[in-house]
Parts: C-alpha cells; sequence; structure tokens
C-alpha cells in the first residue's frame, strides 16, 4: 500500500490494518462533507453551541474573587 504524508494505517496484534488516522489539518477540508454524512462530526456540535455561550477566564475570575471575597465577610 502507498504511503501518503498525513495518513497512516494502525494495525492490531495480528498485523490487520484497524485504525486509520488522518492529519484533520491537512486533509480537513476534503473529509468534512464526508464526515458530516456519517454523522462523525456535525455542523452545529452541541459542545460548539456551548462553548459560544461559556464565559470567558477574565469573568471565570473576577466571578471568583467576589465569591472568595463574600467569604471573609461572614
Amino acid at each position: 500500500m502507498a504511503q501518503i504524508s498525513g495518513i497512516q494505517f494502525e494495525k492490531n496484534t495480528k498485523g490487520e490494518n484497524t485504525y486509520i488516522r488522518i492529519n484533520l489539518k491537512k486533509f480537513g477540508n476534503q473529509l468534512k462533507p464526508f464526515l458530516e454524512q456519517i454523522g462523525v462530526e456535525k455542523a452545529d456540535d452541541e459542545f460548539d453551541k456551548e462553548w459560544k455561550e461559556a464565559i470567558t477566564g477574565e469573568d471565570a475570575r473576577v466571578e471568583s474573587k467576589k465569591r472568595i471575597r463574600g467569604w471573609w465577610k461572614k
């Protein structure tokens, strides 16, 4: 089998090809329609939706400081 840069086959203990590892930085644009078609990569993934709504690191620091300061007032 020909070697292609960015694609590697992984074998099991019997020497059979069982996995394929593909560099998505190199081939991601070409594979995205196929991955969406088989349901591996959804266009609007739940994680992506939640990530967009998540607070930033700075917001988390400010909120943490408020809570910690509240502990000292009690």
